[in-house]
């Protein structure tokens, strides 16, 4: 079981039905991965911008997710590497932009 004391509860094994089982193994599963993994709502705050421009990004392959969780509306994960590279294109594009501005102005 994982260490999560906000989502994780103890199953008592002998009183589980089996379809409790297979529910804590998927949830100990995705746990697992969404430790190292971030969703859409903590790329947005990583990156600094709108759900919706990280939804244009995707679309458009400026990032790429590991993966989508289930549903319709299931957050997209990435991996912190995808956020990292990114954060610092964006960085980039903003010296970039700077320089520039100050060019055009002088």
């Amino acid at each position: 079981m994982c260490s999560c004391a906000q989502c994780c509860t103890t199953l008592p094994y002998a009183e589980a039905t089996w379809s409790a089982l297979l529910d804590n193994l998927l949830h100990v599963h995705l746990h697992k991965h969404m430790h190292t993994e971030l969703t859409s709502a903590e790329a947005c705050e990583a990156l600094g911008v709108h759900p919706s421009t990280l939804s244009r990004w995707v679309q458009n392959g400026r990032i790429i997710p590991a993966r989508k969780l289930p549903g319709l509306r299931g957050p997209f994960l990435f991996p912190p590497s995808e956020i990292k590279r990114l954060k610092a294109e964006l960085a980039r594009d903003a010296r970039t932009a700077g320089r520039s501005r100050k060019a055009a102005s002088a």
